[in-house]
């Protein structure tokens, strides 16, 4: 299995009660998004399936160090 990052590609509005970002794991993109419209906020699944609307990128092994996913939305 791989592990997919997840965003959106414009921010959400309105920005309350939605998923900005998640890392799942699957064995293909498509699979990948289809976990990530099950795990969605208050966004409609479909956005997760489309790449229109959200990005779906495979995260390797290799790279600097730092933070995969922080996703921090204060009101």
């Amino acid at each position: 299995m791989k592990l997919y990052i997840l965003k959106p590609k414009e921010k959400w509005d309105p920005w309350y009660d939605k998923c900005f970002g998640m890392v799942v794991r699957a064995s293909n993109p498509r699979q990948a998004r289809l976990l990530a419209s099950k795990g969605c906020g208050a966004e409609e699944e479909e956005v997760w399936m489309n790449p229109d609307y959200t990005s779906c990128s495979l995260l390797k092994d290799e790279g600097p160090s730092g933070i995969v996913m922080r996703d921090i939305h204060a009101a």
